[in-house]
């Protein structure tokens, strides 16, 4: 999954859109895919 993929799921829904934002700055670029990958696969399952 790119980024543009993620980021165009994410702005389908304001409240993940939000807890993204607050990814991006609490998390390090590493460390922030992992998360958005654990996040999506998530919210999809």
């Amino acid at each position: 999954m790119t980024a543009q993929h993620a980021e165009s799921l994410y702005n389908h829904n304001p409240g993940i859109a939000e807890s993204k934002r607050i990814f991006v700055f609490e998390t390090s670029a590493s460390e922030h895919k992992k998360l958005l990958g654990l996040a999506i696969a998530k919210f999809l399952l």
